[in-house]
């Protein structure tokens, strides 16, 4: 069921800065400040969930015709292993999933929230700077692991936790709720908008394909939501945090979904308040790669 309580909104695609995407839906995040999620997570970490600004995020995972969009405007190509229009784009690494959010916000795949030199080499990520820069768009980004957790598991009329994003405890039927525990051989995921609407009005953060997510962990990036070839709903659940992978790695149940941060009526007091959403330096390190090893199923 949607919760009224936070805000729930479908952005009109015709924002400004919006072309690109003006297929998607978008809903707002709001319930700034709320509670980080007290659960001891499977990797004894815990505390993710807060998120002190109101953002949107995308009801759904990127397709892949969205995803043809932007490589056929720069010239690329670039092949899914599951094609139809409307199956969530895979086999993008983390650097490309960033150029994409840059290109939304720009329309140059190495200007935006993260920054690329001449030769494609990803510089570092800078939220804040990206805000002043382009005061008159859209910023996309890719979302926190705060942010992915929060539209997922954070229940705003009780103002706590599920353990999976269906506003319970009990995991989603495969195949009816939610794409997983597929066996071989995998059919894939299925189109973006099947299954259940979950409790904050997104479609599949259970399942059908991990999803890339902001937040480095040493050098490596936290993945979240499982596949359709998770075997174990646990995976699928608030608890689980033992997916990371290397940025430049291509996986074909690995996918992604943007934010637009902050929420465009949050903007000017954001950025009056002073509040640092996000600066950090990565070292360079190379955007293209080849297909690296397959993610462990």
């Amino acid at each position: 069921m949607m919760k009224k309580t936070i805000l729930i909104a479908i952005v009109a695609a015709v924002l400004a800065g919006l072309a690109p995407l003006a297929d998607a839906s978008f809903l707002t995040i709001g319930n700034p400040g709320n509670p980080a999620d007290p659960r001891i997570m499977s990797d004894g970490t815990s505390g993710y969930g807060h998120v002190q600004y109101t953002y949107q995020i995308m009801s759904y995972a990127v397709t892949n015709a969205q995803w043809n969009a932007f490589i056929q405007s720069i010239g690329s190509a670039q092949t899914s292993t599951y094609t139809g229009d409307n199956k969530p784009v895979q086999n993008v690494s983390w650097y490309q999933a960033a150029q994409y959010c840059n290109w939304l916000t720009t329309g140059n795949p190495y200007k935006g929230v993260y920054q690329f030199d001449d030769n494609g080499l990803f510089e570092g990520a800078d939220r804040e700077q990206a805000l002043l820069d382009y005061p008159d768009k859209l910023v996309y980004a890719l979302p926190t692991e705060d942010e992915w957790h929060k539209a997922a598991y954070y229940d705003p009329v009780t103002d706590s936790y599920t353990l999976y994003a269906n506003d319970s405890d009990l995991p989603p039927v495969p195949g009816a709720d939610a794409m997983y525990a597929q066996t071989r051989p995998y059919t894939g995921p299925w189109n973006v908008n099947d299954g259940a609407e979950e409790q904050n009005g997104t479609y599949n953060m259970m399942g059908n394909v991990w999803e890339w997510t902001e937040t480095a962990l040493g050098s490596y990036r936290v993945l979240r939501g499982g596949a359709f070839d998770s075997p174990d709903p646990y995976v699928l659940s608030s608890a689980y945090r033992h997916y990371i992978a290397v940025p430049h790695g291509q996986f074909d149940n690995v996918g992604f979904r943007v934010v637009i941060i902050p929420e465009p009526a949050g903007l000017t007091l954001l950025l009056s308040g002073g509040l640092l959403l996000l600066r950090r330096r990565i070292q360079n390190q190379p955007t293209q790669f080849a297909n690296s090893t397959p993610m462990p199923r």
